[in-house]
C-alpha cells in the first residue's frame, strides 16, 4: 500500500476532477493526501519598468492567495471525508501569506518545471503513488502544448494513475 498519494493540481476543473478518486484511495488505503501546486509566475523581462514590476508583484500575491484558498478548500473537503491531507505550494520566493488560508498550507521556496516538481516531490518518499489529470491532448496538440502528466509517467520512478478528463 502506499503511505502517501501526491496529487498535483493546476487550479482547473480538469484537475479537481481526481479528488473523488482521491478520497477514496486515501481512505482504503488509510494514506496521507498531499495536494500539490507549481506557482510558476511570468520571467521579469515582460514587466521592464517599476510600475509594472509592482503590479505583477501584486498580481502574484493575489493569484498566490488564490491557489491557497483553493487548495485549502481541497483539503477541507478531503479531511470531513476522513482522509488526512494537506496543501502544498511550490514556487520562486513564494513567502508566506498574511490572509488566512483555509485549512492551512506549506510554502516552499523551489523552481523548476511542473513535472520536474511533481517527480522530485514524490521520490522524496518510498510507497508515493501519484494521481493526476490529464487534458488527453494528442497528436499536434500534445507536441506543440506539451503534457505534464505524460513527463511525469515518463520520469517517476514510483507509480503514476493518470486519470483523463473531458
Amino acid at each position: 500500500m502506499y503511505k502517501l498519494i501526491l496529487v498535483p493540481l493546476d487550479g482547473s476543473p480538469l484537475g479537481d476532477r481526481v479528488l473523488p478518486y482521491v478520497r477514496l484511495l486515501g481512505r482504503k488505503m488509510e494514506a496521507k493526501v498531499e495536494l500539490y501546486r507549481v506557482f510558476d509566475p511570468q520571467p521579469e523581462f515582460f514587466f521592464p519598468d517599476e510600475f509594472q514590476l509592482d503590479e505583477r508583484r501584486q498580481a502574484e500575491e493575489h493569484y498566490r492567495e488564490e491557489v491557497m484558498t483553493g487548495l485549502g478548500q481541497a483539503k477541507i473537503r478531503l479531511e470531513e471525508a476522513g482522509v488526512s491531507a494537506q496543501a502544498v505550494i511550490h514556487g520562486p520566493d513564494v513567502p508566506p501569506l498574511e490572509a488566512p488560508n483555509p485549512g492551512g498550507g506549506t510554502y516552499k521556496h523551489t523552481y523548476s518545471a511542473p513535472a520536474e516538481h511533481i517527480v522530485q516531490e514524490a521520490d522524496r518518499e518510498d510507497d508515493t503513488l501519484i494521481v493526476m489529470s490529464t487534458h488527453g491532448r494528442s497528436g499536434l496538440g500534445r507536441w506543440i502544448m506539451g503534457s505534464v502528466a505524460d513527463r511525469v509517467v515518463r520520469h517517476s520512478a514510483g507509480p503514476v494513475l493518470v486519470l483523463r478528463g473531458g
